[in-house]
């Protein structure tokens, strides 16, 4: 892992969402027609899966937790399970890249 300063990992917020579950779910489905992205999560207390649905997505990117590690320190990760992205993170990074638009 890369050494980066505080102002260089994403800024986050927890959603409200998230606190009406407990513990970290386990993504099971999704799909994306274009403009909406569905996902199903599972969670390891609960007997019936919850749904997210995000609207105008542009973009989205399904990576393995280890593979996020680069994204958060402990000191800057925001409660819970579902985040805001408010700045930084991987778009934020694609942005930067020659051949992105």
């Amino acid at each position: 892992m890369t050494n980066k300063s505080d102002n260089e990992y994403p800024i986050t917020e927890e959603l409200s969402y998230s606190k009406k579950y407990v513990g970290i779910p386990e993504l099971v489905d999704l799909s994306f027609d274009l403009c909406t992205l569905k996902v199903k999560l599972e969670f390891p207390d609960l007997q019936n899966p919850i749904y997210l649905t995000f609207k105008n997505v542009e973009g989205f990117r399904v990576l393995d937790e280890g593979n996020l590690m680069e994204f958060w320190n402990n000191e800057t990760r925001s409660n819970g399970w579902l985040w805001k992205v408010k700045k930084g993170g991987w778009h934020y990074q694609e942005k930067k890249r020659d051949g992105f638009f």
